[in-house]
């Protein structure tokens, strides 16, 4: 449906209404094919088994539904280049992510499977956490404010970030 200039508030809110159902539906349905990845399977089990991580207390399928919502945010961005990120976890998101990474050949394929047709890779840059507390506050936040509000309105918890 394309909005011409005479259109009404009503036909553009619908417009907009429109382009939101695509968004979410494009996100659930990116976020279903990450968790159901094989490599997903691999990082719950490499993140149940680690001894040393911080939130212990934390069911491990609610982290890695966090990890995929995130991922699909990444990509739905463009944000792979690790430099310039425009998007930070938070901890059990981040604590998730190494578990994905540690499996290098698994993390690979999971982005040529879910992101074709070139498979970009988000990359993960650890000194990142090193940046100053305003930086990393303004890429959380706007995880958080900007990202998780438009793709999955239905888990608007910043609990994770």
């Amino acid at each position: 449906m394309s909005i011409s200039s005479g259109s009404t508030t009503s036909n553009k809110r619908q417009k907009v209404h429109v382009d939101k159902a695509v968004i979410n539906t494009t996100a659930i349905l990116m976020k279903q094919s990450m968790l159901n990845h094989e490599s997903i399977a691999k990082a719950k089990q490499v993140y149940e088994a680690d001894k040393k991580r911080l939130f212990k207390g934390v069911n491990t399928d609610q982290c890695a539904e966090w990890y995929c919502e995130f991922m699909t945010l990444k990509i739905m961005n463009g944000d792979y280049d690790h430099e310039e990120a425009k998007l930070s976890p938070g901890g059990i998101v981040d604590e998730f992510w190494h578990a994905h990474i540690l499996d290098t050949v698994g993390y690979a394929k999971f982005f040529k499977d879910v992101n074709p047709p070139l498979g970009e890779m988000v990359h993960h840059d650890a000194l990142k956490s090193q940046d100053s507390a305003d930086a990393i506050s303004r890429r959380t936040n706007k995880t958080a404010r900007v990202s998780f509000i438009k793709a999955f309105p239905v888990h608007i918890s910043c609990a994770h970030l």
